[in-house]
């Protein structure tokens, strides 16, 4: 892990990492002890539970993962159960809740559940009883949450009169031409608007890392940039 753990950073990348534990990342028995060291301090360990997996007890949550989560962000990148059923992920949920951890569904595919876990029995989002049971959790309800139907999108409303839509996204001149509420300036044809400077990183003053803690329902994702340095938007 800390040849890994040099690589990203050695690209100057300071961005979460998370590192997996052995035997399909269901074990982190041994995580603290090889724990790698990172110049950021923004490390995190991930596990893959189900209820076919290894440590897919309370007990060997507690010894295994409860001393991991004592001391870095847990993540469960991959749970669930391969009888479409939630009473197994109710109860790790659970846990992951009382420390602090977050965990992400495991997968958004249209098995038939003895085949792997299925959160969805179709794609237009029906899920199983254990994308039930994972949705209402994320939503903090009880494991009876009614999903309704996926409402009919808004149809886009008509464009006022005396508009004029166009495609032609590839010639400002037209584009210009063809709308009077539109106004390009043609003589700037850089592919970057003419100003390079907006596309180069410009430098910052360093800053402490906040610590990343209790992902819990934000996820991953939303973890990652809350707490990456390497991402800024700029108008």
């Amino acid at each position: 892990m800390q040849e890994l753990v040099n690589a990203v950073r050695g690209t100057g990348a300071t961005n979460v990492i998370v590192l997996g534990g052995v035997a399909y990342a269901s074990h982190l028995s041994q995580w603290l002890t090889y724990r790698p060291t990172d110049p950021t301090g923004n490390l995190a360990a991930a596990w893959h539970i189900y209820n076919f997996s290894g440590c897919n007890t309370e007990a060997c949550w507690d010894a295994e993962a409860g001393p991991v989560a004592a001391q870095v962000p847990l993540i469960g990148g991959e749970i669930g159960q391969n009888n479409c059923a939630h009473d197994f992920i109710d109860r790790l949920m659970d846990w992951h809740d009382a420390h602090g951890a977050g965990y992400l569904g495991w997968t958004w595919n249209t098995w038939d559940c003895g085949s792997g876990p299925a959160l969805i029995s179709n794609y237009d989002g029906t899920p199983t009883n254990f994308g039930v049971g994972f949705k209402s959790r994320l939503l903090g309800g009880g494991a009876s949450l009614s999903l309704s139907p996926l409402a009919s999108p808004t149809p886009l409303s008509t464009p006022p009169s005396g508009s004029t839509v166009t495609d032609d996204l590839d010639n400002f001149g037209k584009m210009g031409t063809h709308s009077a509420n539109l106004a390009f300036d043609t003589t700037n044809t850089s592919a970057i608007g003419g100003d390079p400077a907006r596309h180069r990183r410009r430098p910052r003053a360093p800053r402490p890392h906040r610590a990343l803690g209790g992902v819990g329902r934000l996820g991953l994702a939303g973890a990652a940039l809350l707490h990456s340095d390497d991402l800024r938007l700029e108008r």
